[in-house]
């Protein structure tokens, strides 16, 4: 399992992130990775924001696992309560990130490796 984890926005507007794929992970911090994401309850791809929250942090989160690709895209006040312990457990592992970090592409907008 890849996954993509970025923070942007809030009153400092700093970027940070991770990416994390779990096979290079230690067996116990994997499973509770994976835990915490099966617990998440999230697929497919959601954008949820709120109306008025220009100094709100945003969380951008990609998670790439047996050939299915889950995305979101929400500000703090958004994320749904299942998946707070996922993105808490990933802000952990977040440090600062140059503007150029990003989510990965759609896979279906992305360009073949051999390319």
């Amino acid at each position: 399992m890849r996954i993509t984890f970025l923070i942007s926005g809030g009153f400092a507007g700093r970027l940070q992130g991770c990416r994390i794929d779990t096979a290079d992970l230690p067996e116990p911090e994997r499973i509770d990775v994976e835990a915490l994401v099966a617990a998440s309850g999230l697929e497919g791809t959601r954008e949820l924001f709120m109306p008025s929250g220009r100094d709100l942090r945003h969380y951008g989160l990609v998670i790439e696992a047996e050939g299915r690709c889950i995305r979101l895209e929400c500000d703090e006040r958004s994320v749904p309560e299942p998946v707070r312990p996922l993105l808490a457990a990933l802000a952990a592992r977040c440090t600062p990130q140059p503007v150029s970090f990003a989510l990965p592409a759609p896979a279906e907008t992305r360009q073949p490796r051999d390319a």
